[in-house]
């Protein structure tokens, strides 16, 4: 599990932790509202996996390797790949990606979109 994907599920625990079921009229309506929250998270993880799963895909086939789609991350500029081999870093790729993609650089795990 990544910091990002860590501090999402701290954050909902939070969340769902505040609630009391003395602020409901029943426990249905407590029940009601815990599992809208938890719909809403777990569609807004399913997204984001979907589009880092595409992702994955589409890196693989430029690199030649197959990915998971908790290995790769992108943001306005770069695709970051966090090769499990390497845990102390991460591979920079320039956005768009070429038909053959080589890494634009590395860098320090603890500085990459994995460690936020």
């Amino acid at each position: 599990m990544t910091n990002n994907e860590k501090k999402g599920l701290d954050r909902l625990c939070d969340i769902v932790g505040s609630l009391m079921i003395s602020q409901f009229n029943n426990q249905e309506e407590y029940r009601e509202v815990i599992n809208l929250i938890f719909y809403e998270w777990t569609k807004e993880e399913t997204i984001e996996m979907d589009k880092r799963n595409t992702l994955a895909i589409e890196l693989g086939e430029r690199i030649g390797l197959d990915i998971e789609g908790s290995e790769v991350m992108e943001d306005d500029k770069y695709v970051y790949y966090h090769n499990p081999e390497y845990p102390d870093e991460v591979e920079r790729y320039q956005k768009p990606l070429p038909m053959i993609a080589e890494p634009w650089d590395d860098i320090p795990y603890e500085k990459s979109p994995f460690n936020l």
